[in-house]
């Protein structure tokens, strides 16, 4: 499992080239920088792995698109300072802003950067969040004594909004699920001195369930792990300025940043990155117990960050729009799975039910094929997106692989460089209504990676080698055969991919019976075949 940090942080000009945003790893390297020119309050990724920020206006640009290699895609203007930004699946693009004069305290952009509405509910906005159903939910300054607003994503108008709090400055919204949020803002008195709280806002009028006091100052930012604890951070009061909290506001721990903590964000691992305005430790990393991991310096005042954590991708789960498993009817033609884009590198550390495939000759309900990647390192097997195999094995020689994947990120590059050297595995198997089979198919060494680039597209294919494969002889049936010949003298057919085939087999073509020599395979979701030519 990958973790990658963006942060957004005060301009630094110390040193060239001058930045307000970057991508770190976890250890604190930096893998891209750009340079907004001035402050970043604001950043968020989406599905495909471009990066949006929002800040103090620079030239009369507040908001910007990144590609997840740290392109500038577009820049836009929401006519103040932008505080939050979220995007929804869609790509449209939303900030809380400031707000002055007659502008509006939310901003909406089409994905192209298009301004689409401005909406004004009276208090300048700190957070911005996207329901499920669509609604834009918006956290501010008291207005009227309304502090949470909710809008209607196509148009801007109001669907609703609540006092929380009893009216006090709400800093940073993150949502549970299509009905709980959990909201932190200025230190009001509402029945103790509350600081975060727990509010449902599926109605028109959210409301708030529990309001926690344990933090005694006002906190600026707010995240949830995946088992619903909450993590928060603000204002240093008795050296305290980052909390933890169970799902019933109960604390579980507590830690001094060391200054005003800003921003913060959950991995999927439930590791916490807090930042803030600490010199020398602007970014520090929590386990999920409280304990110090590591920590490290950007340069300036870090005001923000988002936490990707690579997704681990299961065949029937919400797939690629390029399948991280190429998968196979059994008649030999490819489907594609739809679904949303991913363009991250993607890493699962998992194990093999079975030592090798199925036999396909045995299964006689209707199933689909299914072939997955994975990296073997020394701490486990990573799972790697896949769109294509190509392989050619003969007797006797070299077994000689190429496996593409069908996105280029700097982080995947990078990690499977580091592996050259290591071996790379491709498991088949089935898919049918007992669910998903699979064992491994070909295993060989990392030779090389290569990227694969296009103005609009990029991949990177693996080159691996198995030297003098050595296999015990048995005897096969081919199945699906599509087209069977003759070179040089010698049986050659066209037909189904059978993945326990391997050469020095008796394979029976339907018609005759005889030795492989050479076996070659194309899988992709455009076709999936193996031809098989016989050993002299």
């Amino acid at each position: 499992m990958s973790v990658h940090l963006f942060v957004g942080h005060s301009r630094i000009t110390s040193a060239t080239p001058y930045r307000t945003t970057q991508q770190y790893t976890p250890e604190g390297l930096s893998v891209w920088s750009a340079d907004h020119g001035a402050q970043i309050n604001a950043i968020t990724v989406d599905a495909a792995g471009n990066i949006y920020t929002g800040g103090v206006s620079s030239g009369g640009v507040t908001t910007r698109k990144y590609s997840n290699t740290g392109a500038l895609l577009w820049s836009a203007n929401s006519y103040s300072t932008v505080t939050a930004i979220a995007v929804d699946t869609s790509g449209n693009v939303y900030t809380a802003n400031l707000g002055s004069g007659s502008y509006g305290n939310t901003a909406k952009f089409a994905s192209d950067g298009t301004p689409l509405w401005m909406a004004n509910y009276g208090g300048s906005g700190y957070g911005i969040a996207i329901a499920p159903n669509g609604e834009v939910i918006v956290v501010h300054a008291a207005y009227s004594s309304k502090n949470i607003t909710k809008l209607n994503a196509q148009y801007g108008n109001r669907t609703g909004y609540g006092n929380i709090g009893g009216g006090s400055q709400l800093n940073g919204i993150v949502l549970l699920n299509g009905e709980i949020a959990y909201i932190v803002g200025s230190r009001t008195y509402a029945g103790g001195y509350q600081s975060l709280w727990r509010v449902n806002y599926s109605t028109s009028t959210p409301v708030a369930e529990w309001g926690s006091a344990a933090h005694g100052s006002s906190l600026l930012c707010v995240g949830v792990d995946a088992s619903g604890n909450i993590y928060a951070g603000g204002n240093r009061l008795s050296n305290i300025t980052t909390r933890k909290f169970s799902s019933d506001g109960t604390e579980l721990w507590n830690a001094d940043h060391g200054g005003y903590v800003y921003a913060l964000g959950v991995a999927k691992n439930n590791q916490v990155f807090v930042c803030g305005d600490q010199v020398g430790a602007r970014v520090k990393q929590y386990n999920p117990d409280g304990t110090v991991v590591s920590s490290f310096e950007p340069g300036s005042s870090v005001k923000a960050i988002i936490v990707v954590t690579d997704a681990a991708q299961t065949f029937n789960s919400p797939s690629l729009p390029f399948p991280l498993a190429v998968v196979v009817p059994s008649t030999g033609f490819s489907v594609r799975p739809n679904g949303i884009p991913i363009a991250l590198s993607l890493g699962l550390f998992t194990s093999a039910a079975l030592s090798a495939p199925p036999d396909l000759t045995l299964i006689h309900s209707v199933y689909r094929q299914v072939y997955r990647l994975y990296l073997l390192t020394s701490t486990g097997m990573i799972e790697l997106p896949l769109s294509a195999i190509q392989c050619r094995r003969r007797v006797g020689a070299s077994t000689w692989l190429t496996a593409e994947i069908p996105v280029y990120t700097p982080s995947l590059g990078i990690q499977c460089h580091n592996h050259i050297g290591s071996e790379i595995s491709i498991y088949a198997g089935v898919v049918d209504g007992n669910g998903e089979r699979i064992g491994e198919f070909l295993r060989a060494e990392l030779t090389e990676v290569n990227r694969s680039w296009s103005p609009d597209s990029g991949s990177i294919v693996l080159t691996a080698r198995v030297d003098n494969p050595y296999f015990t002889a048995q005897s096969r049936s081919l199945l699906g055969v599509v087209s069977r010949g003759a070179d040089d003298g010698r049986h050659t057919v066209v037909c189904a991919v059978d993945p326990l085939l391997r050469p020095n087999d008796t394979v029976f073509d339907g018609v005759e019976s005889w030795i492989a020599g050479n076996i070659a395979y194309r899988i992709s979701a455009m076709e999936s075949q193996m031809t098989v030519t016989e050993e002299l």
